[in-house]
């Protein structure tokens, strides 16, 4: 079958140690679309750290996707339609605010609504996450902590959840939970027959 979409990871991936992508891949990439081909950003990031990468692609004038929250929250580029999302149980994410009280990390969350109101990060410490988890869907918690301590400690900050929620190391000092059975992956499956592209059409990267 011929190439219909290209899939990337950001972070070391499609952009260097710098944080930039390369001269020469955003000239590929570019005339990549140009034949036809979409670009899907896939990352951890939620969809508003996608934002800049993909205007620099031009994946709004190319129907490109963002698929955000490492598969949590799929987006169409030019039109903002969610194709996909899926967020936590409420009931577990609950649960999982108490129990990382146990820990030495610092625990954060990313609401969709944040990325639909504005365009910029917004920080807000909170006594409690409790309140924020309860305002809105949550597709994401993410643990920051020092890497050694996180290595330590991750398997009893996961073992109660492994049945109930996904969790992985996205960096040495980030573990992250989401919906159960969140990947990438899965992500597309449920985004790209929107599209009419089957995953068999889809080089990744």
């Amino acid at each position: 079958m011929a190439i219909k979409a290209i899939a990337m990871d950001i972070d070391g991936t499609l952009t260097n140690d710098q944080k930039v992508i390369s001269p020469r891949t955003r000239e590929k990439l570019l005339a990549a679309q140009e034949s036809g081909i979409k670009l899907i950003l896939a990352s951890g990031r939620p969809v508003w750290g996608l934002h800049a990468l993909a205007q620099e692609l031009d994946l709004q004038n190319h129907d490109g996707l963002l698929v955000a929250f490492n598969g949590a929250h799929v987006v169409d580029a030019q039109t903002d339609e969610v194709l996909f999302d899926q967020a936590m149980p409420a009931d577990e994410l609950h649960r999982l605010i108490d129990h990382l009280r146990n820990f030495d990390v610092i625990p954060m969350i990313s609401l969709v609504k944040y990325e639909r109101d504005a365009c910029d990060l917004k920080i807000r410490e909170v006594e409690s996450l409790h309140e924020v988890a309860d305002a809105y869907p949550v597709d994401k918690l993410l643990t920051a902590g020092d890497p050694a301590y996180l290595q330590a400690h991750y398997e009893e900050m996961y073992t109660p959840f492994r049945q109930t929620l996904s969790g992985m190391f996205t960096a040495d000092w980030y573990f992250e939970y989401t919906a159960p059975g969140i990947d990438k992956a899965r992500a597309l499956e449920g985004a790209l027959p929107k599209l009419g592209i089957d995953a068999s059409e889809v080089v990744s990267f």
